[in-house]
């Protein structure tokens, strides 16, 4: 079974600009091994299972406070379908334009 999370983590306290700080969050996701794709507001990664998935954004969410911050926010949607075992990139696929 694959478990789809999208995720966005970031500081409320460092201004406007805050993509160093994603940065550390990304590193975290790029250790895991986990496949994910990111994207311009928010990344997208599978595992095997929910719990897979809350470990891996406590640990992005983390890896923002071990800069310094301290206010982070972190959105999750969760796409957990148990009656067919479809990826990422099968539901991008799916509803992809011919072009």
């Amino acid at each position: 079974m694959t478990v789809i999370a999208e995720i966005a983590t970031f500081p409320l306290d460092k201004g406007i600009s805050v993509s160093k700080y994603v940065k550390s969050a990304i590193k975290v996701l790029e250790q895991s091994g986990y496949n994910y794709m990111i994207g311009p507001m928010s990344t997208s990664v599978e595992a095997a299972t929910v719990e897979e998935l809350l470990v891996l954004i406590g640990k992005m969410h983390n890896a923002i406070a071990e800069t310094g911050s301290q206010r982070i926010l972190t959105n999750v949607h969760i796409d957990d379908r148990r009656d067919r075992d479809r990826g990422m990139l099968v539901k991008v696929k799916a509803v992809a334009l011919e072009r």
